[in-house]
């Protein structure tokens, strides 16, 4: 018995007059229609349909207070261009939809039957559609051609009932194609898809020594303290310490599955002692079979969008403003925490099931990573923020940077797009013939006004000069809603909806978070440290308007042997700035604070933090606003910590 539920709504446009003996497009579309729903019913759906004298509104509250599986609109159309235009053609609201699958469906039925298939207009996505954009479930509008063209006209009449069948053979493919290829629940009109053991095994190319093949898992861990009943356990073997260690831990944990390597801290036996239904898949190498899985689950789901963020600083905050933007439109997911790495990246994989799109942070630490990253990614859009000095001891130069970055452009699938920033010097000289390269940069932003808590500016979004206000601090935030709005033109939010996500967008923890204490104001930008976010960093604050400034600032990590060279480099930074205080500390930031002491008029520096606390309690008074930045091994959030357990809010 066939459980699908589907909503057919033919057109009740009686007004419009089709050629020759066409009749209205009501009248046609409403006989298609009854074909189509008595080979529905024939096949066991459960039909149903608007009503003719009611309006479209009507319709649409029906269909959401029934919520069928699909809603079915049925037109033909009309072009007002001479009776030239012909060809069928499908809406649905956006890409990588549900909806967008069921409208590829069945226009690949309707153009196998229709005599001049050069002539089909293929599936086009509206945000403007009624009946699209309201509909609970997936929606998608036909046009099964133009009523006011002879031939198409004479077509629809005398091939009714195979243009029906056609309608009818879409919805079969679409359902099917589901049915077959996963394991699915439904969840508000949506796919949940989630791994079974079998594959867990055929991607990793495994042996499974304990459990059941169709056993599924919801959640993958990587450490054995945050297992939680249900969970699947990656044991990793670290430089310091081998996860297998604690596979009984997480066995006691709750975990049901794990995959194994070694056998040095727990047997088959033992496992299963514990648990006699324990999935224990035997692996060659853990960290190979969590990249393995991500890779087969992001192939699984890969008609879902990927916009991936990378470059040397600003990856985080560009990557929530391009979802903030995303978000007012789609369902997206976004990288939790840090896990952009190759470890991190397979996990956020595991979490794509019935999302629109995902927005994903890519991080490299050495040479060979983005290759890695690129088959766990395969974007469809990617985002280089620009090519600084992070990580420069490890990579050994700022080329080699430039290089291992831009290579995220290997793995761009579907819209190839890259968004370069315009305003770095390596990345204005970036060619690749082989993807669609699109610049952005600062100065698309005119009559920027930067105020105490926000920022204002004028640009164009789809041709029109539009106003922007950004409900954060931070210059860097400007360059990155530039590109969020890029981002939302490609997949055609709404200009309205674009504006609104920049302005819903939030500094967020330790990234330039502005916190007020007692008249005091504290910018937290401790979350991590480079040259080029600590200048800006500076540079942004040094725009604020407070009666004094000061700067507490610890060494920035990680630059190998271009340490000495690049701290000078950023103490000559304050020649442009008016910061009237400087408190560092740190072996590396004593180069920062010789050169500083030409610029700034006090600067005391100390051997660690504790003392850099000290200096700043002695002097800091009503008014003052204080910056805070360093790498987190420098650990200069513990004295933002401090200051906020002693002073009331």
């Amino acid at each position: 018995m066939n459980d699908k539920v589907v909503f057919l709504s033919p057109s009740t446009q009686e007004f419009n007059v089709g050629y020759g003996n066409f009749g209205t497009e009501e009248y046609r579309m409403n006989r298609i229609g009854d074909i189509v729903e008595r080979l529905l019913k024939n096949q066991g759906y459960t039909v149903y349909r608007n009503d003719p004298n009611e309006k479209l509104s009507a319709a649409v509250r029906k269909s959401n207070e029934i919520g069928p599986d699909i809603h079915v609109a049925l037109h033909s159309n009309a072009s007002g261009q001479g009776y030239n235009a012909q060809g069928p053609e499908i809406f649905a609201n956006r890409p990588n939809t549900p909806g967008d699958r069921l409208a590829n469906d069945i226009y690949d039925e309707i153009i196998k039957i229709y005599p001049y298939p050069d002539k089909g207009r293929g599936v086009l996505y509206t945000s403007s559609l009624y009946e699209i954009i309201r509909t609970n479930a997936p929606a998608v509008l036909l046009e099964v051609a133009f009523h006011d063209n002879a031939d198409d006209a004479n077509w629809i009449i005398n091939n009714e009932e195979e243009i029906a069948q056609a309608i009818v053979n879409g919805i079969n493919n679409y359902f099917s194609t589901l049915a077959k290829a996963w394991f699915y629940g439904k969840i508000k009109n949506r796919w949940e898809i989630m791994l079974n053991v079998k594959e867990l095994v055929e991607a990793t190319n495994g042996s499974l020594l304990n459990g059941n093949l169709d056993q599924t898992f919801k959640n993958y861990k990587i450490d054995s303290r945050e297992v939680e009943a249900g969970d699947f356990y990656i044991p990793l073997k670290g430089e310091n310490v081998d996860g297998h260690k604690f596979i009984i831990s997480a066995i006691k944990n709750g975990c049901k599955g794990l995959f194994i390597s070694n056998y040095e801290f727990a047997t088959l036996e033992q496992m299963i002692e514990i648990d006699k239904d324990i999935v224990v898949i035997k692996v060659n190498d853990t960290t190979d079979a969590l990249i393995d899985i991500g890779v087969y689950n992001r192939d699984k789901h890969i008609d879902i969008n990927v916009v991936a963020v990378t470059g040397s600083v600003g990856k985080t905050s560009t990557r929530e403003m391009i979802a903030s933007v995303l978000n007012q439109g789609m369902n997206v997911m976004v990288t939790e925490k840090n896990m952009n790495s190759h470890i991190g990246m397979p996990l956020m994989d595991l979490k794509l099931e019935n999302q629109e799109i995902a927005v994903l942070e890519a991080g490299i630490d050495y040479v060979g990573e983005m290759d890695i990253l690129n088959r766990l990614l395969k974007p469809d859009v990617a985002v280089v923020t620009n090519i600084g000095t992070s990580h420069i001891g490890k990579f050994g130069s700022r080329d080699v940077i430039f290089r291992e970055k831009t290579n995220i452009s290997k793995g761009l699938k579907g819209k190839k797009i890259l968004l370069l920033n315009q305003d770095d010097e390596y990345l204005k000289k970036y060619e690749n013939k082989d993807v669609n390269v699109k610049y952005y940069s600062v100065n698309d932003a005119k009559n920027v006004q930067i105020l105490e808590d926000k920022i204002q500016y004028d640009t164009y979004i789809y041709d029109k000069l539009e106003h922007i206000v950004i409900n954060a601090i931070g210059k860097h935030n400007i360059l990155n809603s530039i590109v969020a709005i890029k981002v939302g033109e490609i997949y055609n939010l709404p200009a309205e909806k674009i504006k609104e996500g920049i302005f819903k967008y939030k500094n967020f923890n330790r990234r330039m978070e502005k916190i007020e204490l007692n008249g005091i104001t504290l910018i937290d930008d401790t979350y991590n440290a480079s040259p080029s976010s600590t200048e800006s960093g500076l540079v942004s604050v040094n725009e604020m308007h407070n009666k004094r400034k000061i700067a507490v600032l610890a060494d920035i990590c990680e630059l190998g042997d271009y340490s000495k060279q690049l701290h000078e480099k950023l103490g000559e930074v304050f020649k442009d700035l008016s910061f009237d205080i400087l408190i560092a500390y740190g072996k590396d930031m004593k180069y920062l604070s010789e050169v500083a002491k030409k610029y700034v008029k006090d600067v005391y520096y100390c051997t660690d933090s504790i003392e850099a606390e000290k200096e700043l309690r002695k002097i800091m008074t009503t008014g003052d606003i204080i910056y805070f930045k360093g790498s987190n091994a420098m650990k200069v959030n513990n004295i933002v910590e401090d200051l906020k357990k002693d002073f009331v809010n």
